[in-house]
């Protein structure tokens, strides 16, 4: 049975045929998944996320500063978010009503007739760098700057579960992003409990796990505090960038080599 998340972009990529659009789904754009880009033929493109938050008002704020951490990471003309349930978004904003998506779009359809090869860099991604971080708005920007751009730099997408967007069994959903990624990139700060399990289970199955805070590691466990943790200062994510990428190679070539000489000694 489909998720009201699943049913709502479907209802978003319904529309956009009716439209005469031309867009992909759930592609990477500069390290992130993008639930839908919509291209014209000179190259320049919209990117839409669907979210099903309750449209309150500490959402469309929320809203309000997704939307422009996506126009600013993927270098979208422009971007919005779509939020099931809502009677009247902000456009100026970045916010949408599905009613409104249409009005944002280009007016002639002849525009929406790309020519081959626009889309090629907005390519479905399957290798995966998993966020396990902290649910609450402040820390949008560590994921949007930071672990995009990490995630980009190894050739993948960062992907995270938010809970406020989610249905069903979120521990299975964790589980298996974890299972389908390359590496975990962990935000400590605060010692959230959801972080600490999601680690624990990245690090019994070797996923290489870049450990990152902007908290005072002495308020972290005892066990936890000591783990090479390269530390952040919200505010200023885009000085952490070539840092976090650094420490994500780094692991990553580290796992490369092991892998390879383990081969080679199977084959002695």
């Amino acid at each position: 049975m489909e998720s009201r998340a699943d049913q709502f972009e479907q209802r978003i990529a319904d529309l956009l045929r009716e439209t005469g659009s031309t867009f992909r789904s759930n592609v990477a754009v500069e390290g992130l998944q993008a639930d839908f880009v919509v291209s014209d033929r000179s190259g320049s493109f919209i990117i839409f996320e669907a979210k099903t938050w309750a449209p309150n008002q500490d959402n469309l704020k929320r809203a309000a500063q997704q939307a422009v951490l996506y126009k600013r990471v993927t270098k979208a003309d422009k971007a919005y978010i779509v939020i099931d349930g809502l009677e009247h978004g902000d456009a100026q904003a970045g916010i949408l009503s599905l009613s409104e998506l249409a009005d944002v779009l280009p007016s002639k359809t002849a525009e929406m007739k790309t020519r081959a090869g626009v889309f090629r860099k907005f390519q479905s991604s399957e290798r995966i760098v998993f966020a396990a971080m902290p649910f609450s708005p402040e820390y949008d920007d560590i994921f949007f700057i930071a672990m995009s751009y990490a995630a980009k730099s190894v050739d993948a997408v960062c992907r995270r579960v938010d809970f406020q967007d989610f249905e069903g069994d979120v521990v299975a959903e964790i589980k298996r992003l974890i299972h389908s990624s390359i590496a975990v990139i962990a935000d400590l700060s605060e010692s959230k409990p959801n972080v600490l399990y999601e680690i624990g289970y990245a690090h019994a199955l070797e996923r290489p796990t870049v450990h990152i805070c902007s908290t005072p590691m002495d308020h972290l466990p005892f066990d936890v505090r000591n783990w090479n943790t390269l530390r952040y200062k919200q505010g200023q994510t885009f000085e952490f960038q070539d840092r976090l990428s650094a420490r994500l190679k780094t692991l990553l070539e580290s796992r490369d080599d092991s892998d390879s000489a383990e081969g080679a000694d199977g084959v002695r």
